[in-house]
This record gives structure tokens, sequence and C-alpha cells, in this order.
């Protein structure tokens, strides 16, 4: 019985406030329909995706920077496969970073070799910008 007198005050309740609730269910839906379309309208018009390229920097050699041939020289040399020995290349830089690494650091071995830059001394590697890394 409780719950029949329940659904009687309910429905009472009900054709009370019938305009009411009509108002309030007649604002939620155009509010969905207003949010909807505007999201549809967004997607429609969406602007392109911005793609940032960098540019390919090519490191300068010896020659370039000096202006001077020198035939002996390992400085600037990008290092094509491997690290040469720790005798001919003391440090080694990437050109995706600003840091310089003696050749013994694990931090070389993930540097790819297609972007790696060999320097004969600290001071070739600042003079281009570089700073002290993995100094180990």
């Amino acid at each position: 019985m409780p719950f029949f007198s329940f659904l009687q005050r309910f429905f009472s309740w009900v054709r009370n406030n019938e305009n009411r609730l009509l108002v309030f269910f007649g604002l939620i839906l155009s509010s969905a329909l207003a949010f909807e379309a505007g999201f549809l309208y967004g997607v429609r018009l969406s602007p392109a995706p911005i793609v940032i390229s960098i540019p390919e920097v090519k490191p300068l050699t010896h020659e370039e920077e000096t202006g001077k041939k020198d035939e002996k020289s390992n400085e600037g040399a990008i290092i094509n496969n491997t690290v040469p020995s720790s005798g001919s290349c003391p440090l080694v830089g990437s050109r995706n970073s600003n840091k310089y690494h003696v050749v013994t650091c694990a931090v070389v071995k993930r540097i790819k070799p297609e972007n790696k830059i060999c320097f004969a001394s600290e001071d070739e590697a600042k003079k281009r910008g570089y700073v002290a890394g993995c100094m180990k």
C-alpha cells in the first residue's frame, strides 16, 4: 500500500507542476541540441594540423671555420658509421643537442651515427656553441 500512495503523490505532483517540467525538459533538450550542433560545426571547420619541421643543419668543417685547408686535422668532421678511436676524435657531439661528450660516455652510444659530430678539442666544441656534457 505505501508504494501505491507514493505513486499517487508523484503523479499529482507531476500534474501540478506540468508547465515547470515542460520548461525544464525543453531547456535541457535545447541545450543538448545546441551543444551537438556547435560540436559538429567545430569538427567541420577544424583547421589543418600544424606541422613543425626543423631544417637540417650542416655542421661546419674545419676548412669552412678557418678558411684554411688542413689535411691532417679531423676537426668538425661528421662521423659516418663509427666513432674513430679516442686519439683521433676525443669528443663527440650531436646535431640534435648543444652538448659534447668524451667518446667513452654511454651517451655517445645512443647518438645516431648520422648525427654525430667529431671535435678535436674542447675549444673547438665551445667555439661551435656546444657545452660540456658527460666528461667521464
